[in-house]
C-alpha cells in the first residue's frame, strides 16, 4: 500500500517533499511529519476541505503545536493533557466545527494537504533556497496566493504534533535563515502573517 524510497545519502527535507510529491502525479498530495498523530477521519475531512473551493491550494488542520494553527493556546506549543484526549479532542472539533475553515497567509507542514492542481501550476518546493527545510510551505502558499490561489486552516481536524523532531538543536538557526529569505522573496510575508495574527479568526 504504500512505496518506500531510499535516498543513499541525507538530501534534506525539501528534497523528499519533493521526491514524493513526484511519485503520483495524478493525485493530491498530503505532507505529515513522522512525529505526528492522527484520528479516524483526518484525511476525509481535509480533503473535503480541500474540496469545498475550487481555488484552495493547501489545507493544515488544527494542532497543539503549529504556531497560527495551535490550540487551545494561539501561537504556542500546548505539550500537556488536558481534560481529554486528543483523539477525543479531534472527533468534538469534527462534530462541532464541521466545515468551518479559516483563510490564512501559510499553510503549516507538519500536516498540509496540498491539492494537484496547485502543485502543477505552482510548482514544487524551492530546494534552491530552502535547502534542507523550513521555511518551504510558507514560500510555496505565498508563491499559490499570487497566482490566486488561498490557503485555509480546517476547524474540524484536530492532529497531534510533537515538533522539530527532526532537527533537534537546529531549530533557531534554521528559523532564522527561512525568515531571511522569506524576506528577501515575500517582503510582504511576515506583514500578512502578523495581520493574521492580530484578527485571529480561529478565535
Amino acid at each position: 500500500l504504500f512505496t518506500l524510497m531510499i535516498n543513499p545519502d541525507n538530501r534534506g527535507f525539501v528534497h523528499n517533499a519533493n521526491q514524493g510529491m513526484r511519485l503520483h502525479p495524478g493525485r493530491d498530495a498530503v505532507l505529515l511529519n513522522a512525529d505526528t498523530e492522527v484520528y479516524p477521519g483526518w484525511l476525509d475531512r481535509l480533503r473535503q476541505a480541500a474540496q469545498r473551493h475550487a481555488a484552495t491550494a493547501t489545507v493544515t488542520p488544527l494542532s497543539n503545536n503549529a504556531t497560527i494553527c495551535s490550540y487551545p493556546r494561539f501561537l504556542q506549543d500546548n505539550p500537556f493533557p488536558l481534560e481529554l484526549s486528543c483523539a477525543q479532542l479531534d472527533a468534538l472539533s469534527a462534530r462541532h466545527n464541521t466545515g468551518i475553515e479559516v483563510e490564512a497567509p501559510t499553510g503549516v507542514g507538519f500536516c498540509m494537504y496540498m491539492k494537484r492542481a496547485a502543485l502543477e501550476q505552482v510548482g514544487l518546493f524551492n530546494e534552491a533556497d530552502f535547502g534542507r527545510g523550513y521555511g518551504e510551505e510558507n514560500d510555496f502558499c505565498q508563491r499559490a496566493i499570487r497566482m490566486g490561489w488561498r490557503n485555509v486552516i480546517a476547524a474540524d481536524v484536530f492532529v497531534r504534533h510533537w515538533g522539530s523532531t527532526s532537527f533537534q538543536g537546529e531549530k533557531a538557526k534554521r528559523l532564522r535563515a527561512a525568515l531571511k529569505t522569506m524576506d528577501r522573496l515575500h517582503p510582504r510575508y511576515r506583514k500578512d502573517v502578523d495581520t493574521f495574527i492580530r484578527s485571529d479568526p480561529l478565535r
